[in-house]
């Protein structure tokens, strides 16, 4: 499994939320968090806890944000 930081992404905006105001809820920079929306910086578990719940997930929902990474000759 893999993380979808383009989930994550279009899960915020669809929520009507600014980076700022991820940003805000996680106590760092806008810079900060755009670095890590955008993958150059890992986002943490607590983090990522935080985020969800800011978005209205709760930890059954938690599935939505990762994609199965599955090789080709291996999804036949």
């Amino acid at each position: 499994m893999e993380f979808d930081l383009r989930r994550l992404k279009a899960e915020r905006v669809a929520k009507g939320l600014s980076q700022e105001d991820i940003a805000n809820a996680l106590g760092i920079t806008r810079s900060w968090y755009a670095r890590k929306e955008n993958g150059q910086v890992k986002l943490g578990i607590e983090e990522f806890t935080k985020i969800i719940e800011v978005l209205g997930y709760d930890g059954s929902d938690v599935h939505i944000f990762f994609k199965l990474n599955v090789a080709k000759r291996e999804q036949q």
